[in-house]
């Protein structure tokens, strides 16, 4: 499916194109977004679920982090998410899957919305809580977020019992706090007995069967293929943390979602059909080429093993625990079916 044509996120707009759902974003949410709230009455509490609930197979929380710094990625990154829709039924059928949006700031900084989780859902509920997340725009100017919110609310306040692969996404420029304390774990709604480190919650987290990820945007930005120092930084702060190949630098706010499709891939093993699915999104020209080009580097490091031709590795990957195939995907371009993938599904049918 090209960006160049429409796309059908369950009935986002009349007009869904790229650019109509960007602006969307940009006039509704980024640009007005925090005043709205403010004048609503709208407090931190309202934007943080007590608990997140779900009893599907593979739940997915993607946290964006919506400070200042992060720019214009915010409004470029929620126009796109629509595609999660229905291309999370390709990777782990639909029924399977369910997402939960969620933001954070500096919680250091005295924010009025440091964190925000909105519920699980899919389809039209996807634009609804997309919509409820408040854009801040602030942040301490420290090089660091609170990325570690969002670790500290999926191991106390995410309750997903059938859970076989539950994903942990975050999105940001920044390091995260190391420490957490009984204070600061209330900005996202939990009650600590004592302090806990960020590198204890990961371990936590993945003893739970949780595959962590972080996407980086370049803190400083540089042309060509350099990286800054700060940028750097940041990078080899959180491979420290969870480590490399669960790490992707990308400079591109319009590739998120592929990489997180590439994330899919590692979850299921579906690699060659990712890549195909990659280049069949794009046109067959040289920016096309280069946006494919930009994903796969990206991608480097958590797909080696399928790279390098390494299958072997692959399944034995205990971090990558490989879901059945999906069932039937359909692709779409300008809204209509061009292809179906049909390919039966393994998962058993989800308890009432």
């Amino acid at each position: 499916m090209s960006e160049n044509t429409g796309y059908t996120p369950a009935s986002w707009s009349a007009d869904t194109s790229f650019d109509a759902a960007r602006d969307y974003y940009k006039n509704k949410v980024t640009d007005r977004g925090y005043d709205t709230a403010v004048s609503a009455g709208t407090t931190a509490s309202d934007l943080v679920e007590k608990k997140l609930t779900t009893k599907v197979r593979v739940p997915i929380c993607i946290f964006s982090d919506q400070t200042g710094s992060m720019k214009k990625w915010p409004e470029v990154i929620f126009a796109k998410l629509g595609y999660l829709d229905h291309e999370a039924n390709y990777y782990f059928g639909e029924g399977k899957w369910a997402i939960g949006f969620g933001a954070f700031g500096d919680a250091h900084n005295r924010e009025t919305y440091p964190f925000q989780i909105r519920p699980f859902c899919t389809g039209a509920d996807m634009k609804k809580h997309l919509d409820e997340l408040v854009p801040e725009g602030k942040g301490g100017g420290n090089m660091s977020e609170s990325g570690e919110l969002p670790l500290l609310y999926a191991r106390y306040n995410v309750e997903a019992p059938k859970a076989e692969h539950p994903i942990l996404i975050i999105i940001t420029d920044e390091k995260c706090y190391e420490v957490i304390g009984v204070d600061g774990a209330k900005s996202a709604g939990v009650d600590l007995k004592d302090r806990v480190t960020t590198k204890q919650l990961i371990e936590e987290l993945r003893a739970k069967g949780w595959s962590i990820h972080v996407i980086l945007k370049p803190y400083t930005e540089v042309s060509g293929d350099g990286e800054a120092d700060d940028t750097r930084m940041v990078r080899q702060f959180w491979e420290k943390l969870v480590d490399p190949e669960f790490v992707y630098s990308l400079p591109d706010p319009n590739r998120v979602v592929d990489v997180i499709f590439g994330i899919f891939a590692k979850v299921t093993g579906m690699y060659a059909e990712f890549y195909k699915e990659l280049k069949d999104r794009q046109l067959p020209d040289k920016d096309g080429a280069k946006k494919v080009a930009i994903v796969e580097k990206a991608l480097k490091k958590a797909h080696a093993a399928y790279l390098s031709g390494d299958l072997d590795t692959v399944e034995a990957d205990a971090d990558v625990k490989a879901l059945p195939a999906p069932s039937k995907s359909k692709l779409r371009t300008g809204g209509k079916v061009v292809a179906d993938k049909d390919s039966k599904s393994l998962l058993p049918d989800d308890d009432e």
